[in-house]
């Protein structure tokens, strides 16, 4: 969790989960869930939850750029510095956000595509309660494997599809 450049000590991400095959890179964008914030209109928190999209999208391009200027990644974590090959490693993104709106998930999708064409990488976001039900997946090749459909997916028809349920078979 939060690990920090060597060169600035600022964060790469919020999580970076790195397997033998592949890096996650995880910005999660939280609000709280205080009484004022319940009464809020639908139209203000769907402006809430698009600049919190655009803000996990600028800091998934920043972590980008920094783990493509090195071949081994140095980073701070826990006040050790770690050193990881990660030249053959395949990068996806995810951004998580509170809530995402399905009205206006044409237009997420069209900003996340735009994005991961300009990083080269996968990039999916999702709501919490997306988030939690995929986190109930068997496996994290499971969990890999559903945030590949939605990317596929996405590129295929030029939306993400909202999945509700995920078959773990």
């Amino acid at each position: 969790m939060n690990p920090l450049r060597v060169d600035d000590r600022r964060e790469i991400a919020d999580i970076l989960v790195i397997t033998q095959s592949e890096v996650l890179m995880i910005q999660a964008k939280d609000s709280p869930n205080t009484e004022q914030l319940i009464g809020t209109s639908i139209q203000r928190k769907k402006a809430t939850a698009s600049k919190a999209l655009e803000k996990g999208m600028n800091q998934v391009a920043g972590a980008v750029r920094y783990l493509r200027s090195q071949s081994i990644l140095e980073m701070i974590v826990g006040g050790s510095t770690i050193r990881l090959d990660i030249s053959k490693k395949r990068c996806v993104s995810l951004i998580v956000v509170k809530e995402l709106f399905d009205e206006v998930l044409t237009s997420y999708s069209e900003q996340i595509l735009k994005l991961a064409r300009e990083i080269q990488i996968p990039c999916v976001a999702l709501g919490y309660q997306e988030l939690v039900q995929y986190s109930q997946l068997s496996s994290p090749a499971k969990f890999l494997q559903a945030l590949d459909f939605i990317y596929s997916e996405g590129v295929r028809v030029g939306q993400f599809p909202r999945l509700r349920i995920w078959s773990d078979e």
